[in-house]
Formats: structure tokens, sequence, C-alpha cells
């Protein structure tokens, strides 16, 4: 038995990691068993991590025990590239519930465009209307909010009327005061994985700097999709005044976001083997295997080989129900599946509280459940803050501003417009009756409390009801038509409205 640190041999004397391995072993459980040096024993631990390490392809040995590469021994990458991340979105259908989720539901309803202080009808928006007739620019918009949460980025492509290829700047874009006044023709949208920044702006004094100059695409389709004539895989540059760049999750500069999957990447790699293992569990647990064996296990038996596997295949692949084998017997092997719903119910719930939803609001409606009253309430919220801190600001407005530059709309009345966004009801059957107790005990107490003196009604329904400046409007009239109406009711029967069953006061 070796006694100190000296007598440990090193790793390079060994002929595999595989030799170390288990050399390092059954020292290190010796020490354990006769509590030896400690420093001896601890050594030995110290070996036995690096070996982890190296499994693990963390390459370099690591002595360190608290410094274990854990991307490495359970598989997960140390980084991941724009076409993993576009792979995995179009192949793992939770990953593309993740991408899609936010846009999803921020875009069941549209914005609208308000030039609120023109005198009259708008020429800014009876053109923005028209052209969004035209060409869907809400449909345009979701679709590259979808696609810049792949990867780092989208973009949205201008297709105009000016006769110059791509690369090339629009004339006097920069330039206020130079007429301008072209026609839209298309909108093109591109994810990350298609799109290279070629070329970045790097004049210090510039309020563009850092910011890309000319983009690259890569033009080529569905990597899925099999097509039967040839490819063109075409290589488009495009300058960045005719390109709408969209960044979501930005973290640290304006060009790169954090990508949605990110922060779950590692479980969205286990949901794959998950699904992956239970698959080939099931199709292999539910045929099961076949040891074959001697009948006399005292007579040696020269087994044909080639004629047992032409037998078995006609059993496995073919309608023939028996095997008519010599000097050999056939036992069926048991079959094992292991039920996976356990571990998918945690990967959910970890997903679900990484992305600070409701589950029952990440899992859709295909599950035919629906959120309860506080979880819609927030959720709503939620959607609520992204249009209006994210949607609007960095999608909405940018693409309505190119419009105006490019001149392909007039400018609005004083150069400045409104979007407005109603917020987004999410209710159920369910949840029906619950609100409308809310709604009673916000009115009730907003007259028992006497708050008449201090807040109108209007400003009490849009504070503390949720409601929109136009909704608090609509209530308040309809609740004064109603009065008035009741009120000539009541002197119709003679000014005593007690005296009459069917008269609502």
């Amino acid at each position: 038995m070796r006694t100190s640190l000296l007598d440990i041999p090193q790793f390079s004397s060994f002929e595999s990691l595989e030799a170390a391995q288990n050399a390092y072993n059954e020292m290190a459980n010796e020490y354990v068993r006769v509590k030896k040096d400690s420093i001896v024993l601890n050594s030995l631990l110290d070996q036995r991590a690096a070996w982890g390490r190296m499994a693990g392809g963390g390459g370099e040995i690591n002595t360190n025990t608290f410094n274990r590469d854990y991307n490495g021994q359970f598989g997960y990458p140390t980084a991941v590239s724009k076409y993993e991340y576009q792979n995995m979105y179009d192949r793992n259908p939770f990953a593309h519930r993740i991408v899609q989720l936010f846009p999803t539901e921020c875009w069941t309803t549209h914005p609208s465009i308000q030039d609120n202080d023109a005198p009259t009808e708008s020429p800014f928006v009876s053109a923005f209307n028209k052209m969004n007739r035209q060409h869907s620019f809400w449909a345009f918009l979701r679709r590259v909010d979808i696609l810049s949460g792949i990867g780092a980025f989208g973009i949205v492509v201008f297709g105009l009327d000016d006769n110059q290829p791509l690369s090339s700047p629009i004339e006097g874009f920069d330039d206020p005061e130079y007429p301008k006044k072209h026609q839209l023709l298309y909108l093109r949208t591109f994810p990350h994985s298609m799109v290279d920044i070629q070329s970045r702006c790097m004049d210090r004094s510039s309020a563009r700097y850092g910011s890309p100059e000319m983009y690259q695409i890569q033009n080529t389709p569905n990597r899925d999709l099999l097509e039967d004539t040839a490819i063109d895989m075409t290589t488009i540059n495009v300058h960045w005044t005719r390109v709408l760049h969209v960044a979501d999750n930005k973290e640290i500069g304006e060009i790169y976001g954090v990508p949605r999957m990110q922060l779950v990447y590692n479980i969205l790699l286990d949901i794959t083997k998950v699904f992956g293992c239970a698959g080939e569990m099931f199709y292999k647990g539910a045929y099961p295997g076949y040891s074959i064996t001697t009948v006399d296990n005292q007579l040696p038996v020269q087994f044909d080989i080639e004629s047992i596997q032409q037998k078995m295949a006609q059993f496995e692949n073919g309608f023939q129900r028996w095997i008519g084998l010599q000097n050999a017997q056939v036992n069926a092997l048991p079959s094992m599946y292991s039920e996976p719903s356990g571990l998918m119910e945690q990967y959910i719930n970890a997903i679900a509280v990484a992305l600070a939803v409701p589950r029952r609001i990440f899992e859709g409606s295909e599950r035919g459940e629906l959120a309860s009253g506080q979880d819609a309430i927030l959720w709503s919220n939620r959607l609520q803050e992204r249009r209006a801190n994210y949607i609007v600001p960095n999608m909405v407005r940018p693409f309505v501003n190119r419009l105006i530059r490019y001149g392909i709309i007039p400018e609005p009345f004083n150069k400045d417009y409104t979007v407005e966004w109603n917020p987004q009801q999410y209710s159920s059957e369910q949840d029906g009756t619950s609100k409308a107790d809310m709604e009673t005990q916000i009115l009730e107490r907003y007259f028992s409390a006497d708050l008449s003196r201090i807040m109108s009604p209007k400003d009490y329904l849009m504070r503390y009801a949720g409601m929109s400046e136009k909704e608090a409007g609509t209530y308040l009239n309809n609740a004064k038509e109603y009065m008035q109406s009741q009120a000539l009711l009541t002197l119709d029967a003679g000014g005593m409205g007690g005296e009459r069953d069917d008269v609502l006061i």
C-alpha cells in the first residue's frame, strides 16, 4: 500500500483514461477504508474530479473539486450558435412556443395610429391606413417580432421604387430637406440565422457608432424542405437605410438581444433527450428482445448464425408467427419502459418560471384549460407593458418613421402622432362571476366611501377598474342615459316609483 503523496502515480503513466480512473478509484476507496493520511485522500479525490471534467469533454485536466465542467458532463454546449437556435426552433415544439408566446399574444389585437392634433381628417392617417390595407403592416411586424426572438435580432427589408440596388443607400436619407417620394414595393423579414453584419459605422462622433452599415442576407430556403429543382443560393447585400433592425431583450448594446431560448436552452436539450428516449423505449420495449440458447449446455453446439438471423427476420418483419430452430431455445427478454410524464412536468414548470408566465397560459388553449382570474389579470398587464415599453417604441414607431422618411406617407400634423393600443381582456366562463363581483365591489367602495369628493367617476374607473379612457366614458354615458330613462318612467308612473313593480329605479 502506498503511504505518501509521492507514491501516487501520475496520470500520464496510465495507458488510458479508463485505466487511470479505475486505479485512482481503487486507491481512494482503500484510503477511505483504512483512514490513512487525509492529504493523500484529498489528492485522490481531486484527481477523480479531473477525470469527470475530461470525460465531459472539458479538455485539460482540472484538479479543482469545485470547478467541474457541468456543461461537458451533461452534454450541454458551452456556447450556442444562431444556427443551433434556429434548428431548435424549427424542430422542438416547446422552443417554438417559447419564441412565439409573447408576439402571438401581443399581436392578437392591433394598434391604431392617431394624428390627434390635426384639425380635420389627417392625410397622414388616411395614407397609413391605405398602405396598411395593401401591405399588411401589422402582419409583417408580428412576423419580425417572432423572428427576432429566435437569435439575437431580426430585420425588415424595405423594397422601394428608386431603381437602385439594395446595397446602395437611399439618396438623401439623412437630409430632411431632400425631397423624397417613394412607393413601397414589398417588405421582407429575415431571422438572425440568415443575416450577417458585414460592416459597422466606426465614426465615434456619429450617433450610429457601432451600428450596422451593411447586412449580408443568405437567401436560402428552409433547410427541412426538399426541392425538386436546383436552389439558387443567393447572397444579398443590403444597406442599413433599407433595413429596420429589431432586437428583443436587449441588455448591454442596441444591436444584439438575448435569444428567448437562451435561458432554457439546456432544458430544451433535455426535453429532446426525454422525447427521443421515450419514443425509442416504447418502440423497442413494445417488442421484446430474444435470447437464443442451446437446449443442452453440456453439448457444444455450433450455431448457424445466418440461418438464425433469417428466421428471426421472418418472424419480426413478416406474418410468420413461429420459429423453427434445431438444438436451440428462444427466450423472450423482459421489456422495460419508463413513464416520462413526471419529468416533463418538471421541465414545463421550469420553463414557465424562467419566462415568468403562468403555466396554463404557456401551455395554451389547446389543452382546454383557462387561466385563473388572477393569472389572467397579471398576464394582461404583462402584455400591455410589453406593448407600451417594447413594441411601440422599438417596432411600431421606427417602422412608421421609416415610411415618413421614405416619403411613402406624408408627415403628421405638427410632425407628431400617437399610437393607441387598447388593453386585451382575458376572461372565461369560470372567471366571469369573479370579474363581475370585483367590478361590483369597486363601485360599492366608490359610493360607500364618498370618493366623489376627491375623484371623478371616470378617473376612478380608469385607475382602479382597469378601464381605458374610452371604456370609462362609454360606461358613464350609458349609466347616465339609463338613469334618465328611469327618471322618465318614474314621472310617467305619477312620481312614485315604488308604487309600480315593473319600474327599475
